[in-house]
């Protein structure tokens, strides 16, 4: 059988979204009422990947999901926007992950999340995909189970293939699975593009200031490190240059998925060789798009609607 050649292959993480825009969060025992609620599809790997399917990069993704409803949605939702969804397994013993988000008027949002069959993808797993990872110029995890995370880069490194991960939680929540920090630090060697979030970044550096922060992730092994800033935009790095681009000014709907969004972005811009620099504004843009819209993949652009957005966009 003949093994499909991708762009990016994403590992980890794909979930539900049950949406809320709420007046406000609530507080404890108290009950906030609202009639706005959407359910979308997500998870941080998942949104990546999609985001690269309509900038136009070829690509699929492995994770586990329960056999129920909203896994056989997931699949098909998937499929519509072009993702290989060959490789996905799924899992009798456990539903499929979901997360529960409430947004409220500025865009914020709180999040609690059910991981469900997400966590459940093993090693051994990863180790029947073997051919079709290492068929892909690249991979892209999120580390819902770390250790397949780990498994998962070793074999793109044996084969030639790049290895992106984003870090988005906080190291407490990469604890759960028996991981301590000297772990995480080790696994970082075996990445060549890590972009984590702001907590991420700060556990493992022990810096506030972010060009200080990326400097020490450089040193712990991936050749371009990067720390998403919010309405501050983004710092990305390798050590020959260090790129900081300001935030795009656009109404905030719904900041859910903005990071993911800005990982799928950039790395379409590595695989189209493009400069550091007009890789972070892509990227940038990409973001700000995703946050105009309701729910994480809603109005994630084509590469032609995100140059015609730079023409007048204006920055933070």
């Amino acid at each position: 059988m003949s093994v499909k050649v991708l762009d990016v292959v994403g590992i980890g993480l794909t979930c539900v979204d049950l949406v809320m825009r709420v007046p406000k969060f609530p507080e404890v025992d108290e009950v906030v009422i609202t009639f706005e609620f959407e359910q979308h599809y997500g998870g941080v790997a998942a949104n990546a990947i999609v985001t690269l399917a309509r900038l136009g990069a070829k690509v699929g993704f492995i994770g586990k999901i329960g056999m129920d409803p909203f896994g056989y949605n997931m699949v098909k939702t998937f499929e519509k926007d072009g993702v290989d969804t060959s490789k996905i397994l799924r899992d009798r013993r456990f539903g499929s992950a979901l997360s529960f988000i409430q947004v409220d008027p500025k865009g914020e949002r709180k999040i609690s999340h059910y991981p469900g069959a997400a966590p459940f993808l093993t090693p051994e797993d990863v180790e029947q995909t073997s051919d079709y990872i290492a068929s892909s110029k690249m991979i892209h995890m999120d580390g819902i189970n770390p250790q397949s995370a780990i498994r998962s880069a070793e074999i793109a490194k044996k084969r030639g293939a790049q290895v992106s991960f984003d870090l988005s939680t906080s190291l407490s929540a990469v604890e759960i699975f028996g991981l301590t920090k000297k772990d995480v630090e080790n696994f970082i060697g075996l990445i060549d593009v890590f972009i984590p979030c702001k907590i991420a970044a700060k556990e493992l550096t022990g810096e506030e200031e972010p060009e200080k922060a990326v400097r020490k992730l450089l040193d712990m092994g991936p050749s371009i490190v990067g720390i998403t800033l919010g309405n501050r935009g983004c710092i990305v790095a390798t050590k020959d240059e260090i790129v900081r681009k300001p935030a795009y000014r656009v109404e905030v709907k719904d900041t859910t998925g903005a990071g993911d969004a800005f990982h799928g972005a950039f790395l379409y811009g590595l695989l189209k060789g493009w400069t550091l620099e007009r890789t972070a504004e892509f990227a940038n843009a990409v973001a700000a798009i995703k946050c105009q819209h309701f729910g994480a993949r809603s109005g994630l652009p084509t590469e032609s609607e995100v140059e015609k957005f730079l023409k007048t966009a204006q920055t933070i």
